[in-house]
């Protein structure tokens, strides 16, 4: 059975939050890791099921929309301060999200045992693709 609806709503739920950061600034910057950790661990669990390695490439894109709008619409880049805090917010909830992704990958491995490429390396493969990009498109701090 296809879960058509948990895509839009990790969207959804990143664009609120970061909507509530406009208009509530230290709202969606201070809470980063805790709103992408219940998307990237409850939320998306279902989709684990469906397809493990697009659900973590789903995940990093999510970590990376959500880091934009902030820098877009909840502030942040004024001043090297804003921007040193933008970074720590996405590490931190980068760091956790990977774990979490880590954990099920551990956990999925151990039902499919004969892949070539394990969901393990796919998480970190990502997470290391992922801060590589990170850190080159990120502003100077």
């Amino acid at each position: 059975m296809k879960k058509n609806y948990i895509i839009p709503t990790g969207i959804c739920i990143v664009s609120i939050a970061n909507i509530m950061g406009h208009y509530f600034p230290p709202f969606s910057l201070f809470t980063t890791f805790i709103y992408m950790s219940v998307i990237v661990g409850a939320v998306n669990y279902n989709l684990y099921e469906i397809n493990f390695k697009l659900t973590v490439l789903y995940n990093f894109s999510l970590l990376l929309l959500n880091d934009i709008f902030i820098r877009k619409f909840a502030g942040g880049t004024h001043d090297s301060v804003g921007m040193a805090v933008c970074w720590l917010m996405f590490q931190i909830g980068f760091v956790i999200s990977t774990i979490i992704m880590i954990a099920l990958s551990l956990k999925k491995n151990i039902k499919n045992e004969n892949v070539h490429f394990s969901n393990f390396n796919v998480v970190v493969i990502g997470a290391i693709l992922i801060q590589i990009f990170y850190n080159f498109v990120n502003a100077e701090i």
